[in-house]
């Protein structure tokens, strides 16, 4: 058994916002949702909704219903639609803005305080930083603003939303949303325990090169955990990015290894985690129907209809603001990871040394291990649904966009 808990929305919930100058009033909903795995561990499957934190008579428990004669089917549609308004939110406001923009914010913030451009730390770095503090300023003005595209689009009262990404971002743990132990404490890492779970299979292979690279990366500059200790540099970015970044967890770097897992969670959550939240939107959640970014009030999770199931959509105009907004932030791919190059003539390298770039060094490694992942994808995807937002040939080294 599997339950997704949306509590975290319940600060949404309680802050309906308003569309088309204030004629619609629009929810997001915070439910808790049961999914239990087929007896064959082939599939997960939705048994049962609570459509809210606070169940009630308004607010009953509902169970997976297939068959449109049963009394209960169009009550399971709602709530289902529930559970996808709360998962295209959570997934939008908190995951993408939260915990890869807003994270690496502070990286892209500190790096440059604190490390000289010589620095090879700052050379590995700044290519995976690279767009982030020029988007995340356009999106404050444009997108997450009073009558800016997310409050066109999303549930939610504009300053609830801005508060619960806000709030999220300060909440998130650095070490624990690591990719192999968020895996864990989440119960997921297990692929013989739960299998057919694309974002871990690729999310792992991707995670992996690029710590074997970044440890490459490492042992060329620092030859033993005392000299990590000694860089000055580093320790200044690392006071800054706890006292200024307020990045939870985050602490002192005393060995190599250490450093690896650092490095590696930057880069990953700059290239391949943002893209696995970012191009979905373009190719799945800009479809309201299926992803809506809000809904309106309903009078009961029973005794539902397909006219009253429909009618929790809002209008049109709000749909086609959906889409517009989701197809462009998901539809735009700059730069490669992998390729550390300059973006005009004669786009040159940005890693001058020979002893990363030489023949069979670190750096073709990485770019090696990475073909041969695409490659390893593109295989899976033949006998599965096909997942494409892991291929190492769509992942940006940065979150431009």
């Amino acid at each position: 058994l599997y339950i997704l808990d949306y509590a975290e929305l319940q600060a949404l919930a309680e802050h309906p916002g308003t569309k088309l100058n204030a004629s619609v009033t629009t929810e997001v909903y915070a439910p808790i949702a049961l999914f239990a795995l087929t007896q064959d561990r082939s599939q997960l499957l939705p048994v049962a909704i609570q459509a809210s934190q606070n169940p009630g008579a308004k607010q009953p428990i509902v169970y997976a219903s297939s068959n449109v004669e049963d009394a209960h089917y169009w009550d399971w549609q709602l709530a289902k639609s529930l559970v996808q308004n709360a998962d295209t939110n959570y997934l939008e406001l908190l995951l993408h803005l939260a915990r890869t923009h807003l994270l690496i914010e502070a990286f892209a913030l500190a790096t440059p305080r604190n490390l000289a451009k010589s620095h090879p730390l700052y050379q590995l770095l700044t290519p995976h930083l690279e767009g982030t503090l020029f988007i995340n300023e356009l999106a404050a003005r444009m997108l997450v603003d009073e009558g800016g595209g997310v409050d066109q689009v999303f549930g939610a009262n504009i300053d609830a939303v801005q508060a619960a990404a806000g709030a999220d971002r300060l909440n998130l743990d650095f070490y624990a949303t690591m990719l192999p132990t968020d895996l864990k404490l989440r119960g997921l890492l297990d692929s013989a325990q739960f299998p057919n779970f694309p974002y871990r299979d690729d999310g792992l292979l991707i995670w992996e090169a690029i710590h074997k690279w970044v440890t490459a990366y490492i042992a060329i500059y620092y030859a033993e955990d005392a000299s990590v200790l000694a860089d000055s540099e580093l320790v200044a970015m690392t006071e800054d990015l706890i006292d200024s970044g307020k990045v939870k967890g985050y602490k002192a770097i005393e060995t190599k290894a250490q450093l690896a897992d650092v490095l590696t969670m930057v880069i990953f959550t700059a290239s391949a985690q943002h893209a696995a939240v970012n191009f979905p939107q373009s190719t799945l959640m800009s479809y309201l129907p299926a992803f809506p970014g809000s809904l309106l009030a309903y009078t009961s999770v029973t005794g539902n209809t397909e006219a009253t199931w429909l009618q929790s959509f809002p209008p049109i105009a709000v749909a086609q603001a959906q889409l517009d907004l989701l197809w462009l932030l998901g539809s735009v791919y700059y730069t490669k990871l992998g390729e550390y190059q300059t973006n005009s003539f004669p786009y040159s390298s940005q890693l001058s040394d020979t002893r990363v770039t030489q023949a069979n060094g670190p750096l073709q490694q990485f770019k090696d291990d990475l073909l041969a992942i695409d490659k390893q994808i593109q295989q899976r995807n033949q006998s599965r649904p096909p997942y494409i937002y892991l291929q190492p040939s769509r992942l940006p080294a940065s979150i431009n966009v």
